[in-house]
């Protein structure tokens, strides 16, 4: 099953035409008792595969606690979107709906 449809996937892969910087998306996660991490680890895949200019890194809370700690992450699903320093931009659960729409903008 995939998240974006055709449509948006193309009308994505335009807007992202326009990224003239790197982006990371980091993605904090665990493989149990998380509702929507495995669906956000997903979405967040899909996008990334839009752009050869967007990178994601998947973590696990537990395991990559050093990290977690060095972005504050303390809930999942979580989602750290970053350009060559980190804006503090975070969202929690999965980005659908009008979150998905902040996603792209943050992106």
């Amino acid at each position: 099953m995939t998240f974006i449809h055709d449509q948006d996937r193309i009308n994505i892969e335009k807007r992202f035409q326009d990224l003239d910087q790197p982006v990371r998306i980091l993605n904090f996660s665990q493989e149990m008792e998380c509702n929507y991490c495995k669906e956000t680890r997903q979405l967040l895949e899909e996008l990334a595969a839009l752009s050869d200019k967007i990178t994601l890194e998947v973590y696990d809370l537990i395991k990559d606690q050093a990290v977690a700690e060095q972005f504050g992450i303390d809930k999942l699903p979580a989602t750290v979107v970053m350009g060559e320093k980190d804006y503090g931009i975070r969202l929690y659960g999965i980005p659908s709906g009008f979150e998905f729409s902040t996603l792209l903008e943050d992106i």
